[in-house]
């Protein structure tokens, strides 16, 4: 990943993503390999992707595309040829594209839409806007974004987090490197606001800039709209931490992490 240092630690926890990845494929390949061998090839729709980018830091957990652009690969009725649609879409648009494939009308509640135009060209586009949303993971991180063809809005809506919160990062070879660094001391912004042609990796916070300003005030307008529509609670003031979360820190969260390393190397 072009955002993390090119260190020995960044390479390992890669070479191990990788090896996943190559084990995810080999089991999607006996998947497919069983439904050739019987005979349900042309009758099912297959569908492989994942709930959050790759956990490193900056990544899972974060509203950047990083962390919500997951890859969404089908193959079945009405998705075959090997196309590359590049068109903005949502997990929304699962269920209504099942009912499609199902010849089923979608329910009037889904905010979702089916993909199956987008394999036809027509249209080109079927969102103008995208949103998304993290509340808690192992820490509270509340964040809403809005995200265009081309720019992406992320409102932080906790006042308190002035730095990373680290404990929302999974452990593991590139966190601890970046860690003894002092990331988990890096200042966050209440806004950001980036221009996904001219900065695709998010690394340039142009929230406040003048010549962005009607851009960020329409993104704005239309964050809070949705938040409306969805009746989000963080409207009401700060979301309380449910009472069967147990709260970890990034101390308790090391020590978990030797303790599998240990189990581990013993049962191996």
């Amino acid at each position: 990943p072009n955002h993390l240092p090119d260190v020995a630690a960044v390479r390992d926890d890669v070479a191990d993503y990788n090896a996943s990845v190559a084990h995810f494929d080999a089991c999607v390949g006996i998947v497919l390999k069983a439904l050739d061998d019987a005979g349900l090839v042309e009758d099912t729709l297959v569908i492989a992707t994942t709930d959050h980018g790759i956990a490193f830091p900056d990544m899972k957990c974060s509203l950047t595309d990083r962390g919500t652009g997951v890859f969404l690969m089908m193959r079945g009725p009405g998705f075959s040829g090997g196309q590359i649609v590049d068109a903005m879409v949502s997990h929304l648009d699962v269920v209504p594209t099942l009912l499609a494939a199902l010849g089923h009308p979608a329910d009037e509640t889904l905010t979702g839409l089916a993909l199956q135009p987008l394999t036809r060209g027509q249209p080109t586009e079927i969102h103008e806007r995208l949103f998304a949303e993290v509340t808690f993971h192992s820490a509270y991180e509340p964040m809403r974004s809005v995200r265009t063809p081309r720019y992406k809005l992320i409102r932080r809506f906790d006042p308190a987090q002035k730095t990373v919160r680290a404990t929302n990062c999974d452990n593991g070879g590139a966190k601890t490197h970046l860690m003894q660094q002092g990331w988990d001391d890096r200042p966050v912004r209440a806004s950001e606001l980036y221009d996904l042609e001219l900065d695709p990796t998010e690394l340039q916070n142009r929230s406040g800039d003048l010549g962005l300003a009607d851009i960020e005030c329409e993104l704005g307008q239309r964050l809070e709209a949705w938040m409306q529509y969805t009746h989000d609670p963080l409207l009401s003031g700060p979301i309380s931490r449910p009472e069967h979360v147990v709260r970890t820190t990034t101390k308790s969260l090391q020590e978990q992490q030797v303790a599998r390393t240990a189990r581990a190397r013993s049962s191996s």
